[in-house]
């Protein structure tokens, strides 16, 4: 429902282009179905999910993000709607590899 100026600079998406679609169109491939289906057992149970996600921005380059997701449930308990906070990481990834 809402992208920041900065995330569309970092995924170089417009904000037309993201909001309404779900996190596949900046899926990088790189971390395997489970990744996702234990951040989305995570949040769907109330719980804050915190990771590390590699990204593709629209050109196809990559991008890492560290990403906290905040859930806000229904009086039922069930997931009405997420708040995700990410903060681009890439240059430390690549220099923990380097280093590697």
């Amino acid at each position: 429902t809402y992208v920041n100026k900065k995330f569309c600079a970092i995924s170089k998406y417009s904000s037309l282009e993201l909001i309404g679609k779900t996190h596949k169109i900046i899926n990088s491939g790189f971390h395997p179905k489970e990744f996702f289906a234990d951040m989305w057992k995570t949040i769907s149970s109330g719980k804050v999910w915190d990771g590390e996600i590699r990204n593709r921005a629209k050109d196809g380059s990559y991008y890492w993000v560290s990403t906290t997701i905040v859930p806000f449930m229904d009086q039922d308990g069930h997931p009405e709607s997420y708040v995700s906070v990410r903060y681009e990481i890439t240059e430390r990834v690549l220099a923990q590899e380097q280093l590697k």
